[in-house]
């Protein structure tokens, strides 16, 4: 079946100018931003947390192109992991057990607030927990 060709009206504009796309499944924390419930600053703090949490796992790693030295690796990764676990402990000095262990799943496992907390007055208070631990850390990072 052939489509017919449409039939533009002499009003509508040529171009559509549209705001920008930001896909809302990649993290918890670009969703939380994308809604403007996160600032600058505490995705800033968050993506930080991120990167220490996957160091620790393992997951971070340093693209090279150059040749491989196996020894170099190793000790970056040591270097790395140990940074973090500095980074993560205080971390939850700072904020306390049950703040850190949220930060863990939200900013460290990519779970969304959604997918943890069934009543919307979990996850508002979840979120509330979330940007003020955010909060409390970047002010220590002043």
């Amino acid at each position: 079946m052939a489509s017919r060709p449409v039939k533009r009206r002499l009003d509508s504009p040529r171009l559509v100018h549209t705001a920008p796309v930001v896909s809302l499944r990649e993290s918890s924390i670009v969703s939380l931003a994308a809604r403007e419930k996160l600032d600058a600053r505490q995705v800033k703090t968050a993506m930080q947390f991120t990167i220490a949490w996957q160091a620790l796992d393992g997951i971070y790693s340093r693209a090279s192109t150059e040749r491989i030295d196996v020894h170099a690796i190793a000790a970056f990764h040591a270097e790395a992991s140990s940074e973090a676990r500095k980074h993560l402990d205080r971390v939850r000095g700072l904020v306390g057990a049950h703040a850190y262990r949220l930060m863990c799943r939200v900013c460290g496992e990519g779970f969304h607030i959604r997918d943890l907390y069934q009543s919307r007055r979990e996850r508002e208070t979840a979120a509330d927990i979330l940007r003020i631990s955010l909060d409390v850390i970047a002010d220590e990072a002043d």
